[in-house]
């Protein structure tokens, strides 16, 4: 059963949505479920222990079970989002069920597997965000299902990614993948904010170079066009989503110059941020 937008005493027990809107909202150490978060309009920042976490349309960040999380949102726009919270330990009998052999799982069906992510965010993609948008419409419990195989997936796919890391122990790719992890998330952290690699090197703990070569060789993409990637992307997001003046949202991303905002928003998305805004759907 999944509940939608039901009192707090119903996390834990059940899957539920909650769907908000408003200009100024905050949480403050909260330890929810196992979840994903995502913004539907607008811009919403999630702060852990382990970084900021700015979210705009189509991303999402999966946060762990107990794991306090702060939530702000200050906009002059109504921000909208869209938060999953797993029923307990439902996201982690998918997990055992879709690596574990026949026999083990007859023999031991209710047993506990802890499961941790690591890879907190995600970017717009082909799988979670249309079925995170299925599932703002409908409801649909199966949906519920599809996420949750979908998470166990792209966690499996991103630790395969880590083991191609260039170190011999298992523990130092572990640990590499780790800091390398914590690199994005300064970047994420810091999608409106001048940034350069030496100061998001300094976050995961590794010089400026042994982080380039990891991150390159994880993701596929040097660090600065990961984050121009995510700034158009947000940018995007916005001009879409929100009535946001072209200005406030070249600063909103990062860019202090519009001419320089310009040039490289119509590089990613063949147009201007005037004329994408204007050929939205």
């Amino acid at each position: 059963m999944v509940l939608v937008n039901p009192r707090a005493s119903a996390l834990w027990e059940s899957h539920v949505i909650l769907n908000g809107r408003g200009r100024d909202y905050h949480v403050r150490d909260f330890p929810g479920p196992l979840s994903i978060k995502s913004v539907l309009s607008g811009t919403a920042a999630w702060e852990t222990g382990e970084g900021r976490f700015e979210i705009g349309p189509g991303s999402c960040v999966v946060l762990n079970d107990r794991q306090p999380y702060s939530l702000t949102i200050e906009s002059r726009e109504v921000v909208e989002t869209l938060c999953l919270f797993f029923a307990h330990g439902f996201v982690e009998d998918v997990a055992r069920a879709m690596t574990t052999g026949a026999a083990e799982l007859l023999s031991e069906p209710w047993k506990e597997q802890p499961l941790e992510f690591h890879e907190r965010l995600r970017a717009e993609d082909r799988v979670l965000t249309p079925l995170l948008r299925r599932l703002h419409r409908s409801g649909e419990e199966a949906l519920v299902w599809q996420i949750a195989e979908a998470l166990v997936r792209l966690r499996a796919e991103t630790r395969a990614l880590a083991a191609k890391l260039p170190a011999v122990k298992a523990s130092t790719r572990e640990e590499l993948w780790r800091r390398i992890q914590r690199g994005r998330n300064a970047i994420e952290g810091s999608l409106g904010k001048p940034l350069d690699l030496n100061q998001v090197a300094r976050e995961a703990t590794l010089s400026p170079f042994h982080f380039h070569r990891g991150f390159t060789r994880l993701f596929g993409e040097t660090p600065h066009a990961y984050l121009t990637r995510r700034r158009m992307e947000q940018a995007a997001g916005l001009l879409q989503s929100t009535e946001m003046p072209v200005m406030e949202v070249c600063l909103a991303c990062g860019y202090q110059s519009p001419g320089a905002f310009s040039t490289v928003f119509r590089k990613h998305a063949g147009m201007s941020p005037t004329d994408f805004r204007r050929a939205r759907i």
